[in-house]
């Protein structure tokens, strides 16, 4: 009997003993914030803006057409007197600084520096056509030819032609009737852009639909010389 109440003692402080472990051993775990995570090998998602520092070479490659705009009106200096080239057909536009909108004369500028005006004359003297020779245009400058005058007088019922020639090649003139007495008189005013080179003679000739004998002509011609740049 007593060993029986002896091994109950002993199994019930076993048992006690147990609870009282269980208790004191029992506790919460909590985990420390603000640990660093290594992640290895796998990429992330990342938002925000990114500052990165680029150093040596970055390669880029051009994708459609690059457009380079240019915000008002640049000052663009050239220096050296660079040599310009145009392609055939290209047109160049050069204004003149001595015009204005309101008065634009370059050609009246130009006859004031170097004006001309030369007269010749001949008789027919019983000839169908005749000519007179203008003084020779000086070397170095171009004659422009601005107007051309004429006074034909011929035995009555001829008919005049009048050609004028400043370079080689005949320009032809319309003349009037003006009346007649002894002879028939024609005249002729005509504005013109002719161009006689340099060292050439130009020439006027009349010729008739017959011979006159009684007759003469002069010629005028109005205009200006200029310059002829050095080849």
């Amino acid at each position: 009997m007593k060993r029986l109440a002896r091994a109950l003692v002993v199994t019930l402080g076993l048992v006690m003993l147990g609870s009282i472990v269980s208790l004191v051993l029992q506790k919460n775990a909590s985990g420390t914030t603000g640990a660093p995570v290594t992640v290895m090998n796998t990429p992330l998602p990342v938002t925000g803006s990114v500052n990165a520092a680029v150093t040596g070479t970055v390669a880029s490659q051009q994708s459609g057409n690059w457009n380079v705009g240019i915000t008002g009106t640049p000052n663009v200096s050239i220096t050296n007197s660079p040599t310009v080239g145009l392609a055939a057909g290209s047109s160049v536009n050069v204004s003149n600084p001595l015009n204005t909108s309101n008065n634009p004369t370059p050609f009246a500028t130009l006859d004031a520096f170097q004006p001309y005006e030369d007269q010749c004359f001949a008789f027919f003297g019983g000839a169908f056509n005749k000519e007179c020779s203008f003084k020779a245009i000086p070397a170095g400058k171009r004659l422009v030819i601005q107007e051309v005058d004429a006074d034909i007088a011929v035995d009555p019922g001829l008919k005049p032609f009048i050609e004028v020639t400043p370079n080689g090649i005949g320009h032809f003139l319309t003349l009037t009737f003006q009346g007649s007495s002894t002879v028939d008189i024609f005249t002729t005013h005509q504005e013109t852009r002719l161009y006689a080179g340099q060292n050439a003679t130009p020439f006027c000739r009349i010729s008739l639909s017959g011979s006159s004998s009684n007759g003469f002509f002069s010629c005028v011609f109005s205009g200006f010389l200029v310059d002829v740049p050095a080849s």
